[in-house]
């Protein structure tokens, strides 16, 4: 089962604690070759406003009718399991 879940405002920066995301970007499999993240999966880059990024591997992400990105994330991800459930995915058969 794949969980929906949607990427928060606001990220944990190394140095800056908790900080706006102002850009974020859905990279496909194989288009991200500076990344930490293995080439097979798609790669989402968060832009902070101090200009760190986080990188987060997933099988897919996309933009929800609310604008905000939705991202399949790991279910045992501490980080990630407190972020927001989606509403919006998946739509169809195809995406669970």
């Amino acid at each position: 089962m794949q969980i929906w879940k949607i990427i928060p405002a606001t990220l944990l920066s190394r140095k800056h604690g908790k900080r706006p995301v102002v850009k974020i970007e859905a990279l496909p499999p194989s288009q991200h070759p500076n990344s930490p993240i293995v080439k097979s999966m798609t790669c989402v880059v968060c832009t902070l406003d101090t200009g760190e990024k986080r990188y987060f591997g997933t099988d897919n992400a996309k933009i929800g009718p609310d604008l905000c990105m939705h991202m399949i994330v790991n279910p045992r991800n501490e980080v990630q399991a407190t972020w927001k459930d989606s509403k919006f995915f998946p739509l169809s058969k195809h995406d669970s």
